[in-house]
């Protein structure tokens, strides 16, 4: 086989084992640990041949793609897109589209710090220690990672962190340095065995076992110590939650899919909430209902009569309830939380979600985008854009005290939820609606993401989801309480509303800004061997001439 063709089947293998791990966590999350050597393995022996920069981009590319293919093939799961006014074969092509060009659109914006790698490598920072390829490699993922939080062309929903959700003590170092700690950790485990395999290339089998017991000593103390700090904080953690007093917080799922619900009529779907209410309240004493986002999908009025049947709920069953709706007026369309108190008050705090969702919610560079591409102006659910919200805007809830709100895409981006407790949230409700994916991972990737954020800020989150699966999370990650998907149903569980902070919750992002520092100086260290090896080199010219010119 061609080298080209053989490095092509690497890269690509790796991607989809890379992907397999994030997608199915509790069967194949450990491949994480070993699944992206191929990919490290190739980039580190571009460096020994001083490959082009072309080369390390069209490499990462490849890899991206295919990970983020596999990664968002859920996708496929949307078709039929009759809701939105495409029809048969249309949706279908519509459907592939954006399976394809959103792993192409990652996966090309992901191969840059590739890219960057290269650049280091031919610019000479690694030609007097080679070693320093591996935690560049490593910090380098991490930058990746958090770029895609930063505009619409980033979504964070495959990070490598997911892949460790297979239990608390694997991702309870998020507590204290956040999910790109585990990263971190994954990429640099997957990177020192990759420059142990380097050594068969350069030096034969005993090169090999040198390098075997020197860095997967490095490999095994690094994952040892995500290991450690995990079982350290989730048993402090857990300990904690166990002596707290609890409330009850309860989780409606109404089980009606948004392919469809636009056409219900809104006061069946209230009336099936109502049951609901009411099933959960005549089972024990309830200190909170949360319904999922949009579980009114319709534009709410203070004093309409969809409003005053939840008003009349909560005030018959003498509970508090967070729901959510859509929000209309002259400035604003967005989609919120509400919350009506036990007496039946509707509070006058509105939660507005924060981060949109892009092209469902609105389309960016909407002008641009419909000259490229007028299919998109005729999908009903684009044809006007939604108003994000700012701030976190607190509940102070009877009895509960202060809480936050994320609504479904906010889940995905720690520095919302990161917020939401420095505001001073004591306990954070979710609500959203996966109905578009069916039964498909894309349920319980998103469900790990709201456990990643209960670690992170060390805060018991209530999870509605208009389909399922609604959870109740506690703290350290656990799922306490769950529903069956694409069922009507409830969760109830026990939560302690908390004010002490985790250390994550303190120093934020403080490890990307350690990593982008890391790689830049590697970068600039290359900058200056590139130059003093040009230096060198005139020097070594201008003395040969003079050599010559002496001779003659």
């Amino acid at each position: 086989m061609k080298a080209k063709y053989k490095n092509s089947l690497i890269a690509a293998l790796s991607g989809i084992v890379t992907g397999l791990s994030v997608i199915l966590p509790s069967q194949l999350g450990w491949l994480a640990w070993g699944g992206i050597v191929g990919f490290f393995y190739l980039l580190l022996a571009f460096v020994g041949e001083g490959a082009s920069l072309g080369k390390y981009y069209r490499t990462g590319l490849l890899f991206f793609t295919v990970f983020y293919a596999c990664a968002f093939h859920f996708f496929l799961y949307m078709h039929p897109l009759d809701f939105t006014g495409i029809y048969g074969f249309a949706s279908v092509l519509v459907v592939i589209f954006c399976w394809v060009a959103l792993p192409l659109l990652q996966g090309s914006i992901s191969a840059v710090f590739i890219l960057l790698f290269g650049l280091c490598a031919r610019l000479g920072a690694f030609r007097r220690v080679r070693a320093l390829e591996v935690p560049t490699l490593a910090v380098g993922f991490v930058m990746l990672e958090w770029f895609q939080t930063v505009g619409w062309w980033g979504v964070p929903f495959a990070r490598l962190s997911l892949s460790q959700t297979i239990g608390s003590y694997f991702f309870g170092s998020a507590s204290l340095f956040g999910s790109y700690f585990i990263t971190l950790c994954v990429c640099a485990v997957n990177a020192c065995i990759a420059y142990s395999l380097i050594g068969l290339k350069q030096g034969g089998a005993r090169s090999l076992i040198k390098n075997l017991r020197l860095w997967g000593s490095v490999a095994l103390s690094v994952f040892l110590l995500n290991l450690t700090l995990g079982i350290i904080t989730t048993c402090i953690t857990d300990s904690r939650c166990e002596s707290e007093e609890k409330l009850t917080v309860a989780v409606l799922q109404g089980n009606f899919s948004s392919k469809s619900s636009y056409d219900a009529d809104p006061f069946d779907i209230v009336a099936v909430y109502q049951d609901l209410t009411k099933q959960v309240c005549e089972g024990g004493e309830v200190d909170l209902v949360v319904w999922p986002e949009t579980a009114l999908p319709c534009t709410v009025n203070p004093n309409g009569s969809l409003e005053n049947e939840v008003r009349q709920i909560a005030k018959e069953c003498g509970v508090p309830i967070i729901w959510g709706g859509l929000r209309h007026d002259i400035n604003t369309y967005a989609n919120c939380f509400f919350y009506t108190h036990s007496d039946g008050e509707m509070d006058t705090t509105v939660y507005e979600k924060r981060h949109l969702v892009p092209f469902g919610e609105y389309m960016p560079m909407r002008s641009i985008l419909t000259l490229i591409l007028p299919f998109m102006e005729e999908i009903s659910m684009l044809s006007s854009d939604m108003t994000p919200g700012y701030g976190t805007k607190l509940f102070d809830v009877e009895g509960i005290g202060k809480v936050g709100s994320l609504i479904c895409f906010d889940s995905i981006y720690e520095d919302l939820s990161l917020d939401t407790v420095r505001d001073g949230a004591e306990l954070i409700v979710l609500g959203t609606n996966d109905s578009w994916f069916s039964d498909s991972v894309a349920i319980y990737i998103h469900n790990n993401q709201a456990r990643l954020r209960a670690v992170e800020t060390g805060r018991y989150i209530a999870r509605s989801a208009v389909t399922g699966v609604s959870t109740v999370i506690s703290p350290s990650g656990r799922v306490l309480a769950e529903t069956e998907l694409l069922t009507e149903d409830y969760a109830t569980c026990g939560v302690s509303p908390r004010s002490d902070r985790t250390l994550y919750s303190y120093i934020g992002n403080t490890l990307v800004l350690v990593c982008a520092l890391f790689f830049i100086g590697v970068l600039a260290f290359g900058i200056y061997e590139r130059k003093t090896a040009e230096a060198v080199a005139k020097t070594i010219d201008e003395g040969g001439r003079a050599d010559d010119e002496a001779s003659l």
